[in-house]
């Protein structure tokens, strides 16, 4: 089982090797590997810190993160998109969610604001997967 907050489910599709710290991309590996390997691994969906945030050099204390606001942006708007609520889903039913639900507009709208985006990695990941409309 992987703890995961919701903007990340997006974030393991546009996912190039490239991090924070080498800590922060060893991590991020090893979950976005684990989850390849395991298409129906579970995937606890918790608003707050997450088993990808645990090694990021943002996080602060237990729950926050630097740019706190901005990550409850993310999250809410990919809650919104996907009809998530804070439960376990297999990864399978969140891949479906995705390509059922999320389109290229929302994409956009909802990481136009992290830099990962902006340096075209998430683009590149998801965009293949989008419906247009």
């Amino acid at each position: 089982m992987i703890n995961i907050r919701p903007h990340h489910l997006l974030c393991i599709h546009g996912f190039r090797g490239k991090g924070y710290s080498d800590d922060f991309v060893k991590s991020m590996t090893d979950i976005v590997n684990e989850i390849k390997k395991n298409k129906d691994i579970k995937l606890n969906i918790t608003y707050g810190t997450d088993d990808i945030c645990c090694n990021c050099p943002n996080k602060i204390g237990d729950n926050l993160c630097i740019g706190q606001e901005k990550i409850i942006n993310l999250d809410h708007g990919v809650i919104e998109a996907l009809k998530l609520e804070e439960r376990m889903y297999s990864y399978a039913e969140v891949a479906k969610k995705i390509n059922k639900e999320l389109t290229i507009t929302q994409f956009q709208e909802i990481c136009s604001t992290c830099e990962w985006y902006s340096l075209g990695y998430c683009k590149e990941g998801l965009f293949k997967r989008l419906r247009t409309i």
